[in-house]
């Protein structure tokens, strides 16, 4: 199987699934009831089919982060 080894990695569910041609942009809600916009390449939700309430791994890399105050 696959191993995220990966800075930050949080579990979820597909909340929403939008195609905007090369990304597909998922609404994940963490346990907390937080939510967090995923930008995934469309060939790769194309070749695992999320779902809305499709339980998943988020997670990125720490340099990777833009992190904005409200």
């Amino acid at each position: 199987g696959w191993t995220w080894t990966g800075d930050n990695a949080f579990s979820g569910r597909v909340l929403t699934k939008t195609y905007l041609g090369e990304v597909t942009a998922l609404t994940v809600t963490l346990p907390a009831g937080d939510t967090v916009l995923c930008h995934v390449p469309s060939r790769l939700e194309q070749q695992f089919g999320y779902q809305e309430a499709t339980a998943v791994l988020v997670g990125w890399q720490a340099q990777d982060a833009h992190v904005l105050q409200e």
